[in-house]
């Protein structure tokens, strides 16, 4: 099959080096070029979303921290039998 709207380039390589047992076939699509201009944004905008993401989970750890600490302190404590105590008798 041959699809003209595309642009495809195939590498056919053998693996393991020396023994050729297995075939590999890497296939890639060519893309357009995209200006220095473009790119350095779309990459400011990805590390943008990156931090964001990181706050996101930076926050949500301090949070469930917080609320274990909170639950941690108002548990009862638990009760021990006489023999546990030290009680004689």
């Amino acid at each position: 099959m041959f699809l003209v709207e595309f642009s495809f380039c195939a590498l056919v390589t053998c693996t393991p080096y020396g023994i050729n047992t297995h075939r590999l076939l890497i296939r890639g699509e060519r893309t357009e070029n995209i200006p220095e201009e473009e790119r350095k944004s779309m990459e400011e905008e990805a590390e943008k979303e990156d931090r964001s993401l990181e706050n996101l989970l930076a926050g949500t750890a301090i949070v469930l921290v917080i609320a274990g600490t909170a639950l941690w302190s108002l548990r009862k404590p638990a009760k021990r039998n006489k023999k546990e105590r030290g009680d004689k008798g």
